[in-house]
């Protein structure tokens, strides 16, 4: 296998709505250390295809039929889940993510260039070698800014 393949991050696409998943596609389309080795439409079979194709990474939705995204990861274990980023519309799931040890979380809708800010994100972990290393190192400006959103919402 040439170095360029095992360089490559193996990346599961899992949203229920397929204009999602194909705008996050054509997002990645243009990133050379990226393979879409798959796409799920809900949570059962994004459960079932982490399992059997064992991606490096997930995008992941959190709401979605049959099984939500935070389902998957504790149906998984958050040990033995790949690197996550979670992509959803809804701000509140941000600290339930981050305590599933999401590398990332994405609010849609979202753009290109914070799409390669995530990949960044996930590059720069797969140089680690080590993902549960790497996520001790993730800064907490993340879980601070979601903290920081749910004390003012509920003032």
């Amino acid at each position: 296998m040439s170095n360029s393949m095992q360089n490559k991050i193996r990346v599961l696409l899992v949203d229920d709505e397929t204009s999602a998943r194909r705008r996050l596609a054509q997002f990645l389309s243009d990133e050379a250390d990226v393979e879409i080795i798959g796409e799920c439409k809900n949570g059962l079979e994004a459960s079932t295809e982490i399992e059997h194709l064992a991606p490096d990474l997930v995008f992941l939705d959190v709401e979605m039929p049959e099984r939500t995204g935070l389902e998957v990861v504790e149906h998984i274990g958050v040990e033995r889940m790949p690197a996550t980023i979670f992509a959803t519309a809804y701000d509140h799931y941000a600290l339930p993510a981050f305590d599933a040890n999401a590398i990332d979380y994405l609010l849609k809708p979202f753009d290109q260039a914070r799409i390669l800010k995530s990949m960044t994100t996930a590059q720069n972990w797969k140089r680690t070698g080590n993902l549960h290393e790497y996520r001790a190192q993730i800064p907490t400006e993340h879980t601070q800014m979601a903290s920081a959103k749910k004390n003012q919402d509920q003032r």
